[in-house]
């Protein structure tokens, strides 16, 4: 089973560099060698990311999402979640994550194992730096991924 854990995000404006906060902190951590995953900062290059899914068998997404909580809030959105026809109130920001599912749903390189896990943002403003309440969600949000990614080897 190849997993992949990717984030991506603009890291230039603040909390929306939370994907790549979290990938960073697994690769610290030395998950990526314990749980057997592959990691990958994609930043805003979802074109590479698109690419990338077609080699994996189950893929977590990480990135800054507003939804219907409050700055720190702490989502996780599984693939049937994501769709035109769904009324998921999430925003992916400028990259637009759900239409890039849909599309890579469209051309079937998205694996049918696919979560996205996401803080809700509270500074999107042009600077380097998470605010506070999206960097203490930081640790917690590696966890919930490590629990994922066991459920995905279970299930194989």
């Amino acid at each position: 089973m190849k997993i992949l854990v990717a984030g991506v995000g603009n890291e230039l404006r603040r909390d929306d560099g939370f994907g790549a906060a979290v990938v960073n902190r697994i690769v610290e951590k030395g998950l990526d060698r314990q749980l057997n995953i592959h990691v990958q900062n994609f930043g805003q290059n979802l074109n590479g990311l698109l690419l990338a899914l077609k080699n994996y068998d189950a893929v977590v997404i990480v990135d800054a999402i507003e939804g219907p909580g409050n700055p720190g809030d702490i989502y996780i959105i599984e693939l049937s979640d994501i769709g035109p026809e769904k009324s998921v109130t999430y925003d992916f920001h400028d990259a637009d994550l759900r239409r890039f599912i849909e599309f890579g749903r469209s051309i079937d390189v998205v694996p049918e194992k696919t979560y996205v896990v996401g803080c809700h943002p509270g500074d999107l403003s042009y600077g380097i730096g998470l605010s506070t309440k999206t960097a203490e969600k930081i640790d917690i949000t590696v966890e919930l991924i490590a629990e994922i990614i066991k459920k995905i080897h279970k299930k194989t």
